[in-house]
């Protein structure tokens, strides 16, 4: 429980967490070698792409790639990848991290490389990385005044996000609470965001209206989607242990929350409140999208990521978040290679 007693100011944290907090030419592959040794366990079996729950523009995705498990893992991979490393660099950009470092990128791929079921190319994963344009645009909007282009993207690119995978569509109301958090509150500056949120949706019912198959399209890619705590996990024990770690990352960030304020300029404590804002809305998502799998947790995974490798950057010794780290890491690598170990000894 070392991880939720923090010091009132950053130090530097040794041994194998300095080299992945390190801005190093080798830090990146090494990050990149970490995910596959986290990863390459299920391509020796596949789990089941989730596509059960896709939008429309996911499942023109999937068309395009094919069905092959193999192909979708390298993809999901790869995205993961891009992801942490665009997700790290707006943090360090943005001050929403003490220093600059690559934990945020560390944490992010052990976050979204914990479960199993998180490994191949979901909807939630490819929604994931058009809403994270949408928060770039978002960042980028503070104390622009020139900025409508900015707001109406990301109005377009949530849009965009929940036709992949519909919960996404819950992140509007983020959006409206960052421009009213990072500017100032205008009404215009609101409908250009729900303009931009609009544009696809209104394109897709003209073109489905002139074909007439409006009715199946509002049915199917929209109102289908929708549901009360609409479960779909698999009673296994990897899944339960899965949930646990994620709620352990969310009470430790929770637990740690006011040192994320300390000794911290009015901008970056107004983006690190926006995370949290961030954290809230996701919740939300969980009482409006059907069939809730594992890979829902990729709503909460920028915050969560962040906010880790803040607390872990934070923690007063050293030696602590070594023995943290090393310990997630142990235990996430032998959580994925327990099955095919104990499947080789039974042969």
């Amino acid at each position: 429980m070392s991880i939720i007693f923090l010091s009132k100011k950053s130090i530097s944290v040794p041994f194998m967490l300095k080299l992945y907090r390190a801005n190093q030419p080798y830090t990146l592959p090494l990050l990149f070698v970490t995910l596959l040794v986290l990863r390459i366990v299920t391509f020796y079996s596949y789990p089941e792409t989730p596509t059960y729950n896709g939008g429309l523009f996911s499942d023109l995705i999937y068309a395009l790639i094919g069905k092959s498990e193999l192909i979708l893992q390298i993809i999901a991979l790869i995205l993961v990848f891009l992801q942490a490393f665009i997700v790290n660099r707006v943090a360090n950009e943005y001050n929403l991290q003490p220093e600059t470092t690559y934990l945020t990128a560390l944490f992010y791929i052990l976050l979204a490389s914990f479960s199993p079921a998180m490994h191949s190319l979901s909807p939630a994963l490819i929604g994931n990385t058009f809403f994270i344009i949408a928060f770039i645009e978002l960042l980028r909007s503070y104390k622009n005044a020139q900025s409508a282009d900015l707001i109406f993207n990301i109005g377009f690119w949530i849009a965009i996000a929940s036709l992949c995978y519909q919960s996404y569509w819950v992140f509007i109301i983020f959006g409206i609470i960052g421009i009213i958090k990072l500017r100032t509150l205008r009404i215009e500056e609101i409908l250009i965001l729900l303009s931009g949120f609009a544009v696809p949706y209104v394109l897709l019912f003209v073109y489905y209206f002139w074909v007439d198959g409006l009715v199946g399209f509002t049915k199917n890619n929209i109102l289908a989607h929708f549901d009360f705590l609409g479960f779909r996990i698999e009673n296994i024990w990897q899944n339960y242990l899965s949930l646990g770690v994620w709620l352990l990352a969310l009470l430790t960030v929770l637990l740690n929350s006011g040192t994320f304020f300390e000794k911290a300029g009015i901008y970056t404590q107004r983006n690190t409140t926006l995370l949290f804002y961030l954290l809230l809305v996701a919740g939300l998502s969980f009482f409006t999208q059907s069939k809730l799998g594992m890979t829902h947790l990729y709503l909460f995974i920028i915050p969560l990521s962040i906010f880790l490798a803040h607390t872990f950057l934070a923690i007063r010794k050293p030696s602590h978040a070594e023995f943290a780290f090393i310990t997630i890491l142990l235990v996430t690598i032998v959580f994925h290679y327990i099955d095919p170990i104990l499947e080789t000894l039974a042969k």
